[in-house]
């Protein structure tokens, strides 16, 4: 399956091929998407069925409703929306919570350092690191999902807006919280500005 014909396409033109029934175009946006859709879900829950169900019904559902699906320019944060949408409903199903707002507030969104920033703790600055993902571990839920999405998702603050259905000045403020409380808390150093760099 030849699916690096749409490595230089646009999302919007991927999103339409696939709208069409080409297969090879689903399967590309799956495999674009399935890394940072797992990863995401596991910020929520640790019970790796339900991950798997949540995102094996979302696909299910978008192929055959491929026709009926609106335009998108933005196919990761639509897809992480849908899923935020269909795990939130899981996860109400298991642990009887009213919305995932209320269950974020039980339950910690898990936040832990990237592959890469991990390599700069093992290099070089182990204690910084230390420090400042027990900072992460600090911060409310909601933030630490901002924080999450801007970070390893690299999504706009529209995208995450979408995907958390909050406004453009919330998803600001969470994020804009989080990094002060960051900076106020762990002492400056490159690691950290490596960081805020990437948030910012």
């Amino acid at each position: 399956m030849n699916i690096k014909k749409f490595g230089n396409d646009k999302d919007l033109k991927v999103w339409q091929s696939f709208k069409k029934g080409d297969n090879q175009a689903f399967a590309y946006i799956y495999q674009q998407n399935i890394d940072i859709l797992s990863n995401y879900g596991f910020r929520f829950s640790q019970d790796q069925e339900i991950i798997k169900d949540a995102i094996h019904d979302m696909f299910i559902d978008l192929w055959k409703n491929k026709k009926k699906l609106s335009d998108t320019p933005l196919i990761k944060s639509y897809l992480l929306k849908a899923f935020r949408r269909n795990l939130t409903k899981k996860l109400i199903q298991k642990k009887k919570v009213v919305n995932i707002e209320d269950f974020l507030e039980g339950q910690a969104f898990a936040l832990e350092l990237s592959p890469e920033i991990k390599l700069i703790e093992v290099e070089t600055l182990a204690e910084r690191s230390q420090q400042l993902e027990a900072e992460l571990g600090k911060l409310p839920p909601r933030q630490k999902e901002s924080i999450f999405l801007r970070f390893y998702g690299n999504l706009s603050y529209d995208e995450i807006s979408e995907v958390m259905n909050i406004n453009h000045q919330s998803v600001y403020n969470l994020i804009s919280k989080a990094l002060e409380a960051l900076k106020s808390n762990v002492k400056f150093s490159v690691f950290l500005f490596t960081l805020i760099n990437h948030l910012d």
